[in-house]
Parts: structure tokens; C-alpha cells; sequence
């Protein structure tokens, strides 16, 4: 043992002689603490997250050398191999957004996604490459036009995790967001086959147009074949399982990382997409997955996959702005303020480049999935943020010897910057875009109902502070000090505001409206538009309710699995017709055939084939009668419900 004394003598490590692996650890535990602090900015002062996230990273990128240990952990972090950035971060981020996506909202939105990730982003790609040599100017010795169009695909990338944090935080509608997130999504899988395909090109692969068709078409079909076989042996395994989260979360986890390790790097004689793969293992759970999973399971894994996300988030941001700092900003380069200026002019030329790839589809698009506006378009084009996918291609490129030093300087340059002002600029305005183009969700009616909510809410607070300090036990209860910890006064400020803004807005349309004076302020036709809105909104209430319903039978197991999707698909109709009555009952029934019911019953005592036609038609009237029961039980307690609120049986008729 040692002596006190002897306890002098012992040499301290110094931040030179901390191994690489220490401190990698403490980069990852110190930024997701700096996260946390920052996600509490973000609540208070409503600053977005990610663009945060990044300008901090270039803070500690650019001053590495004089922040101690802290410098060194980002200095070590930002000499990762960008094959391991993606390894890392892509299977964990586009898992858990597709395993999130509304599958009704995806397959409905599929036709535009696809159009919007695939044609869309080659046009795009080729006008950033027309942009590159003829706009900015550059010459063979920097671009050439294989490698301009290379460099084109790594900018028609978006971020996933920048675009989904800022849609949270924007108010912008659930359809919509469900299409930026598809596209989102799909996009990366297009952006890095064109990137793959494209640097080989550049690097001296064969460049025939049979060559590079067939090699997009395997990357497509044969990722999408392996994240389905993936997904069809998970939901096999998990129906096995009973009551263990444990294992339940673990085949999930293992799955999404082998998806992708094994689709980039095993070799199966073609090459195969991880990202594709990883896009069609997480819908196919998403679409026939959870429904298997127990409610005590699936709430344990939201839990898991939304800390991961955050985590990711935090660190991929974070590192991304100082690898930006560090290799852009910081170290010797060869470039000059000339690239500056034409950094942002490129800015430029990729919005306008993105609005006419998007545009040239208007006539497609509008008419598919749930349409599209030009409002819509432009904030499209004002929100394809880029980030650190972006930047993990460019460091792929950076860090390749054979080729010319000034051309990848330039690239990682163009391609930080590019991050920087997307994130920085668009990232921070895109909520106000939404607003001033009207498309937000919080509109005058839904302003009133969650009025109406709030104010209900705080007497039922009132009523039961005062029912309770007159028990015997509790009189000398700080009544005031219930109503805050309850809400109260949040919910009472929150109110006002609301009152105050749409006492605003009334003011404003009746001055309008009183400039002529024989006009009146409101004629019957206007009268009945409001009716129909408010009606509208009421019944989009009622069918997410019921949708709750059906969710809280199926988690106390009053309903099987085949049930619960055929209801939650009859009610998400209706919700994509709220402006006409419900037609739940009549979609349940066009799924049964009494006919094929005779069929069955018919085939059930023939040889052979008579056992799995007796189960199947045993099946099949089960599921009838428990649709039926399970909605005629949720109609029946959402009325009840609804009674609570006051609602007139004429309303509750024309809602239904």
C-alpha cells in the first residue's frame, strides 16, 4: 500500500497524455450536458435547437487550441472517419422517423414523396451542376463537370434531423409535415446512391448509361428487399414474445444497425442501399410491427428511440460544426475570399435551383396525394436544410489522397458554408415563413376551442381546491400554491393570450369590413363558411378521439391486432374527408364478403384444404365481430364523452 506521502509523487495526467478513447467518452458525456442546457434555451427564449447546436460546434471548432482538455476531446472527435459518422447516426435517426411515420399518411403521400426524393432531386443535382461551372465559374482545375455534378447530389441532400426538429417547433400542418418528412426521408436514399454512383464515376468507374442505370436500380430494389426481409423476421419474433420489453427494444435496436452495416458492406455480388434498406425496415414496423408490439413495450421503446434521437441530435450538430470550424475556418487551405462570396451565391442558387426542380412537377403534384400550393412549395424550398450528411460526404471526399487537394479544400469549404447558412438563416426564419404564408395549424377556430378547453380545464381546478379545503384534513392547505404546481395560472395567462389575439383579429376584420358601411360584417354566405369550418374542426376532434379509443382498447387487449389496423384505417379515412360525415361504418363493411364467407364455409369440410379453411373462416368472423363490437363500445363512450361538453344531438348527427 502506499503512504500518504508517497501520494505526491504521482504523476497527474495531463490532457496530452488522455488515451483517444477517454476522450472521446468525455466529449460525449460534456456536449450531451451543454444539450440539455441548450434544450432549455430553446424552451424559454423558443431559439430552434439544431442551428444552435451547430453554431456552438463552430465556437469550440475555431477556439479548439485554447480550451484545454475540452479542445483536445473535439480536435480527437473531429478526426472520425465520416464512414463512421454515417454508421453511427443514420440507422438510429431514420429508424426511429420511419417507425414514427403515419403509415395511412405515407402511402397516401407516396406518389409526391417519391416524385419530390428521386426525379426531383436529379433535376436538381444537374442544375447545381450547370450553377457550379457556368454561375460561380469554376474551371477544370477545380470542377470538372463529372465531379460538379457529384458535388450537386451532396447539396441536394436535407437533413433529416434538422428538418423534422424545426417542423416540430414551426406549427406547420400535420399533412404537410408528413410530406416534408417523407421526402425527407427518401431523399437521403436518392442523394446517397447519386453520390455513390457519382464518385465512382469520379474516381474512374465506368460511366455508360446501362452501367449507371443498373447500378441505381439494384442500390433501390435490392435495399428495399433487405430491410423487408428484416422487418418480416422482427414482426415474426416479436409476435413470439410475451411481456419483454427488453427483448422487444433489443431486436429493434439490432436490426435497424444490421440493416445497414450489412447492406454497405457484405458483399452480395451487387451493391445494395442501407439507406433504402433502413427506410423500408422502419415503415414496414411502423405498418405491421407495432400493432404486435404490447403498449407497455412500444411505450418503452418511443422512450428509448426519442433519447437516442435527441442524443444523436446534440452530437451529430455539434460535431458537424466543429469539424466545419476546425477544417474550414481554422486550418491553412487554399481558400480565398473570392470562394466566400461565391459560397453565398451558391446559397442562392440552390434555393432557386431546388424551387424550379420542385416546380417543373406542379402539375403532378397538386394533384396527388392531398395537392400541393405554391405556399407549400416554397417553404419546401426554403426548408431543405443541410447538415451534417452533407458534411460526412464531404469529409469522404476530403479525406480521399488520389485526389486534387484544392478541389477537396473547396468542397468541404462550399459544403460547411452551405450548412452554415441553411441552418443559421433558413433554420431560424422558417417558423415565421409559415406563419406569414398562412399554414399554420392555429387557426381562429382551433384558437377558440382550445380557449373554450382551457377555461373548463381551470374551473374544474377551482372546483376541486375548493371541494378539498373543505375537508376537515385540509383547510390549512396554501390553496394557492395547489393552483400553481396544478397549472392554474399557466393555463389562465395562455388563455388570455389567446382571447386578447382573437379579439385582435375580430377588431381588425370588422374595420375592414366597415370601410363600405352599407356592407354588413357578416353576410349569411360568410355565416355558413364559418358553420362548416367549426363543424370541420369538431369532427377532426371527434375522429382523433376516437382513434385514442381504439388505441386504449387495444393496449387493455380487448382487441387483436388485425382489429386495431382496420379501425385506426377507417378512421384516418374520415379524417382525410372531415368535411363530409363519417363512413366508418360502411368502409368496415365493405371489408367482409358474406360471400366469401359461404366460400369458406363451404370449403371447411373438403379434404386436405378443409383445416385451414376452418381456421381461416374462424378468423375471419372474429375479426368481424370484434371491429364491430370494439367501434360500436368507442362510439358509444366518445358520445358520452362528448355529452360532458354540452354538444346538441344535431351536432353530434352532423359530426357522425
Amino acid at each position: 500500500m502506499l503512504r500518504v506521502g508517497q501520494c505526491q509523487d504521482l504523476p497527474i495526467p495531463t490532457s496530452q497524455d488522455i488515451s483517444g478513447t477517454a476522450l472521446s467518452m468525455f466529449f460525449i458525456f460534456f456536449f450531451l450536458g451543454i444539450g440539455s442546457f441548450m434544450k432549455e434555451i430553446n424552451k424559454k427564449l423558443k431559439i430552434p435547437f439544431s442551428p444552435m447546436l451547430f453554431v456552438l460546434g463552430l465556437f469550440f471548432g475555431f477556439y479548439w487550441d485554447s480550451l484545454g482538455i475540452i479542445g483536445q476531446s473535439c480536435k480527437k472527435v473531429s478526426e472520425i472517419e465520416p464512414i463512421g459518422v454515417l454508421l453511427i447516426f443514420l440507422p438510429t435517426l431514420i429508424y426511429e422517423s420511419g417507425y414514427n411515420f403515419d403509415w395511412h399518411l405515407f402511402k397516401r403521400l407516396f406518389a409526391q414523396t417519391a416524385i419530390l426524393a428521386f426525379p426531383c432531386v436529379i433535376i436538381l443535382s444537374t442544375l447545381l451542376q450547370l450553377s457550379v461551372k457556368v454561375i460561380l465559374n469554376y474551371g477544370d482545375d477545380y470542377f470538372t463537370w463529372e465531379s460538379a455534378f457529384m458535388f450537386g447530389a451532396m447539396l441536394s441532400c436535407t437533413d433529416t434531423v434538422a428538418v423534422l426538429a424545426l417542423l416540430k417547433e414551426s406549427g406547420a400542418q400535420k399533412k404537410f409535415q408528413s410530406l416534408i418528412e417523407g421526402e425527407s426521408l427518401l431523399n437521403d436514399g436518392a442523394c446517397v446512391m447519386l453520390f455513390q454512383i457519382s464518385y465512382g464515376i469520379v474516381r474512374g468507374r465506368s460511366a455508360s448509361a446501362f452501367d449507371v442505370g443498373s447500378l441505381f436500380f439494384t442500390l433501390c430494389v435490392g435495399g428495399t428487399l433487405i430491410g423487408l426481409v428484416f422487418g418480416m423476421a422482427c414482426v415474426y419474433w416479436i409476435k413470439k414474445i410475451a411481456n419483454d420489453e427488453i427483448l422487444v427494444l433489443n431486436i429493434t435496436i439490432v436490426s435497424a444497425f444490421l440493416v445497414y452495416f450489412i447492406s454497405e458492406n457484405v458483399d452480395f455480388g451487387v451493391h445494395i442501399s442501407g439507406v433504402l434498406g433502413l427506410v423500408s425496415l422502419s415503415l414496414f414496423m411502423a405498418a405491421f410491427g407495432r400493432s404486435r408490439i404490447s403498449h407497455e413495450a412500444d411505450h418503452a421503446l418511443r422512450e428509448f428511440w426519442e433519447y437516442v434521437v435527441f442524443a444523436s441530435e446534440v452530437i451529430i450538430f455539434i460535431l458537424g460544426g466543429i469539424i466545419a470550424g476546425i477544417r474550414v475556418f481554422k486550418d491553412e487551405s487554399e481558400i480565398t475570399q473570392l470562394d466566400f462570396y461565391k459560397m453565398i451565391a451558391l446559397w442562392w442558387c440552390l434555393m432557386g435551383c431546388r424551387f424550379i426542380s420542385i416546380a417543373l412537377f406542379y402539375p403532378w403534384l397538386k394533384n396527388l396525394g392531398y395537392g400541393l400550393s405554391w405556399s407549400q412549395i416554397l417553404v419546401l424550398t426554403y426548408g431543405g436544410l443541410r447538415g451534417s450528411i452533407g458534411i460526412a460526404f464531404a469529409l469522404i471526399v476530403a479525406k480521399d489522397e488520389s485526389l486534387p487537394t484544392k478541389w477537396r479544400d473547396i468542397i468541404l469549404f462550399h459544403m460547411s458554408g452551405i450548412a452554415v447558412c441553411t441552418l443559421v438563416v433558413n433554420g431560424t426564419t422558417l417558423s415565421l415563413l409559415i406563419k406569414l404564408l398562412g399554414l399554420s395549424t392555429q387557426s381562429d377556430i382551433r384558437e377558440k376551442i382550445y380557449s373554450n378547453f382551457l377555461t373548463k380545464l381551470n374551473e374544474e381546478i377551482e372546483y376541486e381546491c375548493k371541494k378539498n379545503n373543505e375537508l376537515k384534513y385540509l383547510k390549512e392547505a396554501d390553496v394557492e400554491y395547489v393552483k400553481t404546481l396544478s397549472g392554474y395560472k399557466v393555463y389562465q395567462s395562455d388563455c388570455n393570450q389567446i382571447i386578447d389575439k382573437l379579439a385582435k383579429h375580430e377588431k381588425a376584420q370588422k374595420e375592414i369590413q366597415m370601410k363600405n358601411i352599407h356592407q354588413p360584417l357578416m353576410d349569411e354566405e360568410e355565416d355558413q363558411e364559418l358553420d362548416q369550418n367549426l363543424l370541420t374542426e369538431i369532427r377532426r376532434i371527434f375522429l382523433m378521439a376516437l382513434k385514442g379509443i381504439y388505441m386504449e382498447q387495444f393496449e387493455s387487449n380487448q382487441c387483436s391486432p388485425d382489429t386495431i389496423i382496420l379501425l385506426t384505417e377507417s378512421a384516418n379515412l374520415d379524417l382525410d374527408n372531415d368535411k363530409e360525415p363519417m363512413n366508418s361504418w360502411e368502409f368496415l363493411q365493405s371489408q367482409f364478403s358474406e360471400r366469401y364467407i359461404n366460400l369458406l364455409f363451404y370449403m371447411k369440410d373438403k379434404f386436405l384444404i378443409g383445416i385451414l379453411a376452418r381456421n381461416h373462416l374462424f378468423q375471419y368472423i372474429y375479426t368481424i365481430y370484434d371491429a364491430v363490437s370494439v367501434y360500436i363500445e368507442a362510439i358509444t363512450i366518445l358520445k358520452e364523452e362528448a355529452s360532458h361538453y354540452h354538444f346538441s344531438q344535431n351536432l353530434l348527427l352532423e359530426i357522425s
